[in-house]
């Protein structure tokens, strides 16, 4: 079995070389993308029929999915195609024109096969041997910014804690890299450094550079500063 990335790269030398030889071959072509030499499924509806529930997902595919559709009246071949980008891409077999490889979104297919119906897209599995678990992401959480984004000069000092202007300075370094732990109401000496990293790449030294944030570094962060 080829990685991900690897079963998109051959896949796509496959849509670039423009070959003819893919009419009514999806099923086929998927799992010659992804390096996998055991009988393959006579259907795309039968190998989403066989897929394990744990396998398959609903909404948009994710890169390195497998996309299926199945006919509406319950029976035939129904199609697969590999999703090649995290914005729905996929590469489709006959989509354009009878055995070409073309890229298009996912929508299409249903536009164009108005007798097909997207069911979902799974991870590439043939059988427990022969699959690539693709990762769903844990969505990232939300912080907001509070107190109008104003960050209070008497609240500026090491070791202040549960201080709302200690967040916002925490979080508008957070976003831009510079402090890697979540946002902090506490302004330990881990914010302090990256406080001072933040400030010499402003070019600022000595006591521009303190990890202290005063007027000039708020200001930077885009905070409002507030006697």
């Amino acid at each position: 079995m080829r990685t991900v990335n690897a079963a998109i790269a051959y896949n796509e030398n496959l849509r670039v070389s423009g070959s003819n030889i893919w009419g009514g071959f999806c099923e086929k072509l998927v799992r010659t993308s992804y390096g996998e030499n055991a009988q393959y499924y006579p259907s795309a509806t039968a190998h989403w029929n066989a897929i394990p529930a744990k396998y398959k997902h609903s909404g948009k595919p994710r890169r390195g999915g497998l996309a299926f559709w199945l006919q509406k009246s319950g029976t035939g071949d129904g199609h697969v195609t590999l999703c090649v980008n995290d914005i729905g891409g996929v590469n489709s077999n006959d989509i354009v024109s009878r055995g070409i490889i073309s890229r298009v979104d996912y929508t299409v297919i249903e536009q164009k096969w108005t007798n097909l119906k997207y069911v979902g897209w799974a991870d590439p599995w043939w059988n427990e041997d022969n699959k690539v678990i693709i990762p769903i992401p844990v969505a990232k959480p939300v912080y907001n910014y509070r107190q109008g984004k104003r960050v209070y000069s008497n609240k500026m000092h090491l070791r202040q804690a549960n201080s709302d202007s200690v967040w916002n300075l925490s979080l508008a370094l957070h976003v831009r890299g510079y402090f890697k732990p979540v946002p902090t109401t506490t302004y330990s000496p881990e914010l302090k450094n990256a406080v001072a990293a933040f400030q010499r790449r402003q070019g600022w030294s000595g006591s521009d550079a303190d990890g202290i944030a005063g007027p000039q570094t708020t200001k930077k962060l885009g905070l409002v500063w507030t006697k």
